[in-house]
C-alpha cells in the first residue's frame, strides 16, 4: 500500500474577508467540497459530478411541483415529498375508478330500462 504524505497550507490575505476554508484534501478524500479552496481545486470530474447532482436536484424539485415537506436533510423532504405526492395519486386513481363504476352501473341501469321498456312497447303493439 502506497502512503502519501500531503502537506496544505492556508493562507488569509486580508483580514477583513475571512473565508473558513477546511484542511481536507481531494486525494485523501476529506475534501470539504464546499469552501472556496475545495472548490478551486476541485477535479473536473468532482465539478462535474456537482453540477449533474445539481441538475438532477433542481429537477426533481421541480417536478415535485416545487413544495417540499420539512425535513432536515434534502433526501429526506425528496423522498417524503415523493411518496405523499404517490399517495395522493393513488387515492385520486382510487376514487375515478370507483366513479367510473359508478358512471358504467348507471349506464347500464338505464339500458335495461330503455330494454325492458322497448319489449313492453314490442309486446303491446302484437298484443293489440
Amino acid at each position: 500500500m502506497k502512503s502519501e504524505s500531503v502537506n496544505i497550507t492556508c493562507t488569509i490575505a486580508s483580514s477583513e474577508s475571512v473565508t473558513p476554508s477546511c484542511k481536507g484534501a481531494w486525494n485523501l478524500g476529506t475534501a470539504c467540497g464546499k469552501c472556496q479552496r475545495c472548490l478551486a481545486t476541485a477535479p473536473a470530474e468532482i465539478k462535474l459530478l456537482q453540477r449533474e447532482l445539481k441538475m438532477y436536484k433542481e429537477a426533481w424539485i421541480r417536478e415535485l411541483g416545487g413544495t417540499l415537506y420539512r425535513k432536515s436533510h434534502l433526501i429526506d423532504a425528496l423522498c417524503l415529498t415523493t411518496l405523499m405526492l404517490r399517495e395522493e395519486l393513488f387515492a385520486l386513481k382510487h376514487k375515478m375508478r370507483i366513479d367510473m363504476l359508478n358512471a358504467n352501473l348507471a349506464v347500464r341501469d338505464e339500458c335495461i330500462a330503455l330494454w325492458a321498456q322497448a319489449q313492453a312497447d314490442v309486446a303491446a303493439k302484437s298484443d293489440g
